[in-house]
């Protein structure tokens, strides 16, 4: 552990060296042709750039993408090269260095995570205008650190790991995991960030800027990330893989490599008695559920996290009084987020959560004959709590349903909900008739139509993701 860390330190005070080097002088104005752009963190892309006219940002368009843009910061780009004088990218040559057929599929753990393009094809056709949004503090400006209440997460994560910090525009992450995958981590939150202040846009909510960069553990392996749930006081539940406090304005994540579950059927897939083809199946299978679950869960907790601190909703009366916030909105809200942004499904809040419609019509029947009285579910949060997991679908389908159909009306009720800051009490009458004067009565052919447009939905199974058990 320690030979690695000090290893990953070297490297990256030897990219700090290069990267010194490489921008020693003012970046030209203009690049002529294709290029080849290393990043930090040492991905790599090929395409087009533009300079910014301060020269402190380049907007890149990918050969293989040419109608998306990603735009990086000066200090996080290591070299940029012509293709022509780049050295030639590392693929084989020959039929006697190509892989095989017969070899096994490598499991990348970080490879999971959002790539650039994805979080690209997230943020396509979504630009900040401060202008457009009544806000207080700008969403492209980076925030500060609160140095004392890292200082707290640093001596904490550290007890069980060496701990490291790493900050971006908008969040500070506090990682045992290696540095790649806390990168990913943080571009993926970083995304998350800027499609929530899309969110604000479309609702014509205001934009509150955030004190202080928002504070996410991430945690290299899951013994550690279960002794700081221990430590909260939390139960330590095996099904928890990831979570975020309002008390603490604090998120936690874990390498979902290290989960047991996981963990377990890795060492089948590497144990040598196990036949190849079920290695590969394994293998390949455990990528599949990364890619679905591990944004699942990070993008739904990033989502509640940014929620409470950009003016979605008021932390602070959540605090206090967590009754003061309709459940079923705060939670179906964010599972708004949890699509994998891929192109066939796309990422726009509002694109169909296949998962989600599949435990919807488990749960409570294609025709709705299993659903709890709605206007109790809408009123009551303690049917959303009693039922755990049960109704996170129903609150997905009910924010989907409004949003697609009832888009203002929808608008209306969260800036509603974002102004009740100073409310102590939230009762049911109270939220009835809010609910009520916006959405109109919750009588039975209001379920009716909610059930109708939920049924429209054709489930597609090829979208659905891997089911665990079943690996």
């Amino acid at each position: 552990m320690v030979r690695r860390i000090a290893a990953a330190a070297l490297g990256i005070a030897l990219l700090a060296l290069c990267y010194q080097a490489a921008f020693a002088a003012a970046p030209p104005k203009k690049y002529d042709g294709p290029q080849r752009i290393t990043r930090m963190d040492g991905k790599v892309h090929e395409g087009t750039v533009e300079v910014d006219p301060s020269g402190d940002k380049f907007v890149i368009r990918p050969t293989k993408f040419p109608d998306m843009t990603i735009t990086l910061k000066k200090r996080e780009i290591l070299k940029i090269e012509a293709i022509a004088n780049a050295p030639a990218a590392n693929k084989p040559d020959t039929a006697k260095d190509r892989p095989s057929a017969e070899d096994e599929p490598k499991l990348d753990a970080g490879a999971y995570l959002l790539t650039d393009e994805q979080i690209a094809e997230i943020l396509r056709g979504i630009e900040i205008d401060p202008g457009s949004l009544s806000e207080t503090g700008d969403p492209e400006a980076s925030l500060p650190v609160n140095e004392e209440s890292v200082t707290e997460m640093m001596r904490i994560a550290g007890a069980g790991a060496e701990a490291k910090r790493l900050e971006t525009d908008h969040f500070v992450f506090v990682y045992t995991s290696g540095m790649p995958l806390a990168k990913k981590l943080a571009a993926t939150l970083e995304g998350v960030y800027r499609w929530n202040v899309w969110l604000l846009k479309q609702t014509n909510m205001p934009y509150q800027q955030p004190d202080y960069k928002l504070e996410v553990y991430f945690f290299g392996k899951h013994e550690e990330y279960a002794r700081y749930q221990n430590l909260l006081g939390q139960e330590d539940s095996v099904g928890v893989l990831g979570f975020y406090r309002p008390d603490m304005n604090r998120s936690a994540f874990f390498d979902m490599d290290t989960w047991p579950p996981v963990k377990q059927r890795r060492e089948q897939a590497d144990n040598p008695s196990t036949p190849p083809n079920e290695r590969r199946r394994i293998k390949n299978l455990l990528k599949k559920w990364f890619d679905w679950k591990n944004l699942e869960v990070v993008q739904h907790e990033a989502a509640h996290h940014i929620h409470f601190n950009v003016g979605v909703f008021a932390r602070e009366v959540f605090t206090r009084n967590p009754g003061a916030l309709p459940r079923w909105t705060v939670e179906g809200l964010a599972t708004m987020f949890e699509l994998p942004p891929t192109t066939d499904l796309g990422a726009a809040l509002g694109a169909i959560n296949h998962q989600r419609v599949k435990e919807f019509r488990e749960f409570f029947g294609k025709d709705g004959s299993r659903l709890p009285p709605m206007r109790d579910f809408v009123l009551d949060d303690m049917i959303f709590l009693r039922g755990g997991g049960t109704f996170y679908p129903l609150g997905w389908a009910m924010t989907q349903y409004l949003w697609n159909k009832k888009r203002e009306e929808y608008a209306r009720w969260l800036r509603a909900l974002s102004e009740i800051n100073d409310r102590e009490t939230w009762d049911r009458t109270e939220r009835q008739a809010l609910f009520e004067d916006i959405f109109g009565e919750m009588n039975d052919e209001w379920v009716k139509k909610f059930v109708e447009y939920i049924d429209t939905i054709t489930l597609q199974n090829s979208k659905l993701p891997v089911d665990l058990d079943q690996i």
